[in-house]
């Protein structure tokens, strides 16, 4: 069988027990490294937040123009 299933963890505590029921069921998997770059994930997040919280500047052409 040639298909293949990517699983998408949120954090930590849910990485290890699927890990976990893969090994206990022998199922053969593979871990690889995040291509995402932390420091850039990081500095999305906290745009997000800043967001949320009212913090931030909305632009207008008018105020661009002037």
């Amino acid at each position: 069988m040639k298909k293949r299933i990517q699983i998408f963890p949120q954090d930590k505590k849910e990485r290890l027990a699927i890990t976990k029921w893969l090994r206990e069921n022998n199922i053969r998997f593979e871990e690889l490294d995040s291509t995402y770059n932390p420091a850039i994930v990081e500095k999305v997040l906290e745009g997000k937040r800043n967001i949320e919280e009212g913090n931030f500047i909305k632009f207008t052409p008018d105020m661009l123009w002037k």
